[in-house]
This record gives C-alpha cells, sequence and structure tokens, in this order.
C-alpha cells in the first residue's frame, strides 16, 4: 500500500466558554401558558361540577 505524500495531521483543540458571556434573558419562544386562561378554564370546570351536582340532588 502506498503512503500518502502529504498527510494530513489533526490536531484536537481545546475550546473554553467563559460564564460571563451567556445572555442575560433567554429569548421568548411562546412556550409559556397564560394564567388568566387557566384560571377561567379552572372556574367554568368548577362552575359546571357544582350545577350538576346541585340538580342531581333535586
Amino acid at each position: 500500500m502506498p503512503t500518502p505524500t502529504n498527510p494530513i495531521i489533526v490536531v484536537p483543540t481545546k475550546t473554553v466558554i467563559d460564564s460571563n458571556d451567556t445572555p442575560e434573558s433567554l429569548p421568548k419562544t411562546g412556550d409559556d401558558t397564560p394564567l388568566d386562561a387557566l384560571l377561567w378554564g379552572l372556574f367554568l370546570t368548577a362552575l359546571a361540577s357544582f350545577t350538576l351536582l346541585y340538580q342531581n340532588k333535586k
């Protein structure tokens, strides 16, 4: 087997990450849950449950 005339030499390097390079805040991705919609949903579910229980007692 012939040997290459110009071999490629790969030298590993070490990358140092400075802790001061982190951003102040993360970008908004739309992954948060709106609290008011959650509270309205819980309120309407409780109201429907109490209404059904009240009608069944009559």
